[in-house]
């Protein structure tokens, strides 16, 4: 390897040019895998030639976003009121910030300060952590929803929702308390629960269809969900396996399994059914007229193809796309579909579309079935601005003529997530049920209540859940406050299904068809119909009646929408209905009156409750000096310059050129990069000397591009080919992993789950868990070979600061349903706010391609403009962040030439401020840095004391000194040395306060070599070269 000296020759600064035009394409090509049979070698540290201190491991993660874990001090600056809580957890909590102090604070410091402030009134001690799951704002309050977890995992349940006016904090929810463990247990996997519940299912008799029939009917069926929570079980909190499984499309189970053991810990059915008694596609849209069920004529959307007319409503502007391929896969439209008298459970269940060889149509159930769908898609259109069911513009499906399990019509109607089912009725309806327009809204009220609060379908959230459905089946039709009176049959029931006036509905008791509980102090607390779904649910119904009749139903579903969309959570009760309707109407009226109609309603029936129940730390600048490392569009080689432009080589850094943009550990010792010849190569710096080597990190050449550690430590890279893996490389254990990546969810609408085909760019976040990436996405259509192709950004966790080793490989997504032709990639983190990231957003949805930089705040996930580009940006921040350094294009009289261009950045960090201008003419990939050591030296999780340990002299020759001011507060400490291949070579626990210790290196070999420090508050990692 040959040493090159650093010096400085003057470039003058260039000046400023508009940039237009395009130099790269986004996508890259890659070919067949061809590392097949290739011997991957671990990366020794050996192969390095510098001693470098592992020097800017940061405190925090970065996905997922969590409230910082500092403890905030009780000041007069908060003053809270514990309105109510009890033993079961639900928790209401009022107060303010006194203005002089939230001044200084940013809104996400205030909502932070506030919910510690609260949390600590209330009791709760246990060492869980509140994330910030979603925000929205509404008529000048803004509305938070959190989620509890511990060791990353969710706490099940266990959610609140914070509502910000001014300086006035609300925070409701639920929080129960158990006995934890201090480490989660997890030695049964997804597939082997999987297995737990197909068992128990075949032994309750419930069908379970083949993977074949599921693909089949993917258009209907909803894909499960699984998800390792934390479940109370006997009044401890067990890690389980929380999944919602789909073994036919007539039922949909809850099981909770524990990860540990494999034990059942609870199911439940959580499908819901009108009532609980056991009993080639679609050239063009056309308009068709027929009677429906109640011997209306009715004017019908209709799709017209070579003269049929299939029963699919395109006309709804606010959701259809009109890009999307008809027949094969409509989007955001309306359909209805003929089950042919097939049972939804069963594996020969099958449908077809509904067809008229005219405008004319004489299917009255299948008219019933398209209007009722089509007029439930505009109250809530024209009442919520919401589209459609999911609130996304997602295709409204319902299926008419579907059979009981023994063949004979069935006595129901139910939403399965993806569709409502609808049978011709039996014994209790006399009518099909598709007649009715309020059970067909309660129906898809299910699958907005399942898209927003998600109430858990058991004990009073079930009740809840059916209430609202109910709820929703009153306020479309705006009748009466009866629900299913039009199909009833009269033998059995007085007058309708349920009857949210009188929800005894003529009966004495629960053995009376459609009685329920009127009265909190009649309430079911039995464990039949889920704990009494759809018995309890009478008494939130009469509530909303009472309130309703009083204020009127325009302003009851405004104040219940909100109460739905921004108040309650999976796990609410009643008392928490109470007390969100009571806020909900504080927020959204001016007149009191309406809050205390609501708090007189709940009163009525016994729902009582009292009215009176980060990350954004940012880590200090990096004191060396700056640097950017540019690549020259002459000849494709690194050259290293100023941030005055001025060159600092004699000619180019390397004689290697990249073939993808370099890495630089933090402190700007190691460059790190894939060559042209795909073989990983490095660049490292000696500042002191102020000289620099290079050589060979791998000699295969089969990468595409690979990352650095902030720290150092560790090494990511990907592979030269269509290829999912990223490969994990351990400086320190000289070992590496294979990741796997995978999309954590599915697409909605007809879209079988996505694939991963690539990933691209890479950068590790300051903590060095995460390894964020960019991937290319592939979406397969249903019913086609079409795949649509995309590209988003995901987080990775690699390793577990907190066990020293590599973690689990959970992947979270910057954003979630990218809409279509919309890709962002090449994303950066702020250099000292762990919490932002810059990237390229790329628009392909017009004929005309636009390439913006964005950013975005991680934690607050506000989304601000830095730039509109024409090409690719590869943004790059600054040391001080103060502003970014990008690709564009320069424009001198029309000749067009690649720059690196620079903006200004505003405090926020995510939008620009002035105009941009060109900082280095001819080159691309600009990569700022500063070589500089930080505060915050090698830092792990869980560590919580502050300040630098000096460790000299390093390289040593004999004995190692470590000293710093907080080693005097540890009389106990553990110390290990670890040699390059992870063998322990010497522990000692210190039992005395000192703040200077030593370790004797005399017996050891020339080398590297790593010291550990541990205790309840200390995790440091330090490397030592042995002369």
């Amino acid at each position: 390897m040959n040493n090159k000296i650093l010096f400085a020759l003057a470039l003058t600064l260039l000046t400023t040019v508009t940039s237009h035009g395009q130099w790269d394409q986004r996508k890259k090509n890659r070919g067949p895998a061809e590392s097949a049979g290739v011997e991957i070698q671990p990366i020794s540290m050996s192969k390095l030639t510098q001693s470098h201190t592992f020097s800017t491991r940061f405190k925090g993660k970065i996905i997922p976003r969590s409230m910082p874990g500092k403890v905030l001090t009780l000041d007069k600056a908060v003053n809270i009121r514990v309105l109510h809580r009890d033993d079961r957890g639900s928790i209401w909590v009022e107060g303010e910030l006194e203005p002089t102090k939230a001044r200084d604070l940013s809104r996400s410091e205030q909502r932070n300060l506030f919910m510690s402030h609260s949390l600590t009134h209330l009791g709760k001690h246990q060492p869980f952590q509140l994330q910030e799951r979603s925000s929205n704002s509404e008529k000048g309050v803004e509305h938070f929803k959190y989620q509890q977890t511990y060791l990353g995992y969710p706490v099940y349940s266990n959610e609140v929702t914070l509502h910000v006016k001014g300086g006035h904090h609300v925070l409701l929810g639920f929080l129960q308390e158990a006995l934890i463990p201090e480490t989660a247990i997890h030695s049964i996997d997804q597939n082997a629960a999987d297995q737990i519940i197909i068992h128990d299912l075949v032994a309750r008799g419930v069908r379970i269809f083949s993977g074949e029939k599921k693909k089949d009917v993917k258009l209907l069926l909803e894909d499960d969900s699984k998800q390792l929570v934390w479940y109370k079980n006997n009044g401890k909190f067990i890690l389980a396996w929380h999944i919602q499984y789909h073994p036919n499309l007539a039922s949909r189970w809850e099981y909770f399994v524990d990860a540990g053991n494999g034990h059942i810990l609870h199911q439940f059915e959580s499908i819901c059914k009108a009532h609980n008694h056991p009993p080639h596609y679609f050239d063009g849209k056309s308009v068709g007229t027929g009677l429906d069920l109640n011997g209306v004529q009715q004017s019908v959307q209709t799709y017209e193809i070579g003269g049929t007319h299939v029963l699919i409503d395109v006309t709804r502007a606010d959701m259809f796309d009109p890009r999307s391929p008809i027949p094969a896969n409509p989007v955001g439209t309306i359909i209805t579909l003929d089950a042919v008298n097939t049972f939804p459970g069963a594996d020969d269940f099958r449908y077809k579309d509904l067809i008229s060889n005219s405008t004319t149509w004489n299917n009255p159930d299948g008219v019933s079935a398209h209007i009722n769908a089509a007029l439930a898609y505009e109250y809530l259109r024209q009442t919520f601005s919401r589209i459609s069911i999911n609130g996304q513009g997602g295709n409204i499906i319902s299926l008419i003529n579907v059979a009981d399990e023994d063949g004979s019509d069935m006595d129901n109607a139910f939403w399965n997530g993806k569709a409502i089912f609808y049978g011709k009725g039996n014994q209790a309806f006399s009518s099909p049920l598709s007649r009715a327009l309020d059970v067909a809204a309660h129906e898809l009220g299910h699958g907005v209540i399942g898209t927003t609060a998600n109430l858990e379908y058991q004990g009073e959230s079930g009740a809840l859940n059916e209430s609202f459905a109910d709820i929703f089946g009153v306020v479309v039709e705006r009748e009466d406050w009866l629900i299913g009176e039009d199909i009833v049959n009269r033998n059995i029931f007085r007058d309708a299904l349920r009857n949210m006036v009188d929800p005894h509905n003529g009966g004495n008791s629960l053995n009376d068809p459609g009685y329920q509980p009127a009265h909190y102090d009649e309430r079911y607390t039995g464990k039949e119909d889920n704990g009494g779904v759809h018995i309890n649910s009478g008494i939130p119904n009469r509530a909303f009646y009472l309130f309703a009749n009083e204020v009127g139903l325009e302003a009851a579903e405004q104040v219940y929408y909100s109460v739905l969309t921004n108040y309650l959570t999976r796990s609410s009760r009643f008392v928490d209905l109470r007390i969100a309707a009571i806020a909900a109407a504080q927020a959204l009226y001016t007149d009191p009156q309406v809050a205390q109609i609501a708090a007189q309603a709940f009163d009525l029936v016994g729902i009582l409750g009292t009215q009176g129940g980060d990350y954004t730390e940012d880590v200090e600048v990096n004191p060396g000096q700056d640097f950017v490392l540019v690549t020259s569009r002459d000849d494709g080689l690194l050259r290293l310059i100023d941030p005055a432009g001025n060159s600092l080589t004699e000619g180019p850094l390397s004689q290697v050129p990249p073939y993808n943009p370099p890495s630089i550990t933090d402190d700007g010792s190691l460059i790190v990069y894939v060559a042209e010849d795909r073989t990983m190569h490095f660049i490292e710096f000696d500042w002191q000397s102020s000289t620099y080597s290079e050589g060979t990190l791998e000699s295969n050449t089969i990468w595409s591009n690979v990352a650095v550690a902030k720290d150092g430590s560790k090494v990511a890279g990907i592979l030269d080919e269509v290829s999912d893996s990223v490969f994990i490389f351990s400086l320190a254990q000289n070992n590496f992993r294979i990741y796997e990546l995978y999309n954590p969810t599915t697409a909605d609408g007809n879209i079988n789950t996505g694939e991963v085909i690539f990933p691209d760019a890479l950068e590790w976040d300051h903590s060095g868990e995460f390894l964020m990436y960019d991937a290319l996405n592939s979406l397969r259509k249903f019913g086609t070979d079409e795949a649509l192709e995309y590209w988003d950004i995901g987080f990775i966790q690699v390793w577990d600061n907190n066990t020293d080793n590599y973690s689990d490989g959970f992947i979270t997504k910057l954003f979630t349903g990218l809409p279509e032709r919309l890709s962002v990639g090449n994303p950066t983190f702020a250099k000292n706010s762990p919490y932002i990231i810059a990237f390229d957003y790329i628009d392909e949805s017009e004929e005309t391609i636009t390439y913006d930089i964005l950013g975005v705040n991680i934690e607050t996930f506000d989304i601000g403009e830095i730039y509109r580009n024409t090409v690719i940006g590869y943004p790059s921040f600054s040391s001080s962040d103060d502003r970014i350094i990008f690709n564009a294009e320069g424009d001198d009289q029309g000749n067009l030439f690649d720059v690196i261009g620079s903006i200004d950045l505003s405090q926020d960090k995510i939008n620009s401020a002035g105009n941009a201008s060109i900082f280095y003419r001819d080159a691309i990939w600009g990569e700022w840095f500063s070589n500089g050591d930080r505060a915050l030296v090698n830092i792990l999780e869980g560590d919580t004391e502050v300040g630098v340990l000096k460790l000299f002299p390093n390289p040593v020759t004999d004995v190692l000194f470590l000293e710093a001011d907080w080693l005097e507060a540890h009389s106990v400490l553990d110390i290990s040395v670890q040699s390059l291949d992870g063998k322990i070579l010497f522990t000692h626990k210190r039992h005395q306060s000192s703040r200077r210790m030593q370790i004797d290196f005399n017996t050891y070999a020339p080398g590297i070599y790593f010291i550990k420090l541990k205790s309840d508050s200390v995790h440091r990692v330090f490397k030592v070269v042995k002369k």
